[in-house]
């Protein structure tokens, strides 16, 4: 009959095809990590019985926040063991969380505790 259809053109979505690219963690961590938490005052030992090089532990009032560490940044937890200190005695008796943090700044592994035990 004449009649022609006519597309017009090629679309962005139909030009573009989207690719994942999927990494694995540099330093893989067991799911199941037993952390050892003790209290004496506002200072906390922790110990993972395992070495977890590249890793730091800290103590944070909210688990994802960096900036809500009350143990100034944590520490290197490389060989498994560390002892952090609350800089600040308002914080005892107060919900916290002692977080494994990998050497992107990811957590890793976290235990919830009450600051002073």
């Amino acid at each position: 009959a004449g009649v022609v259809y006519a597309h017009g053109g090629l679309s962005l979505q139909e030009m573009l095809v989207p690719v994942l690219e999927l990494r694995p963690r540099a330093t893989a961590i067991p799911k199941a990590l037993n952390l050892t938490v003790a209290w004496k005052r506002l200072s906390c030992q922790v110990d993972a019985g395992q070495t977890l090089p590249g890793h730091r532990v800290d103590v944070r009032l909210r688990p994802h926040d960096p900036t809500s560490s009350v143990a100034d940044g944590g520490k290197p937890f490389a060989t498994g063991s560390a002892r952090l200190l609350v800089t600040d005695a308002d914080h005892e008796g107060a919900s916290a969380t002692i977080v494994v943090v990998d050497s992107q700044g990811e957590v890793v592994y976290k235990v919830a505790t009450e600051i002073g035990g």
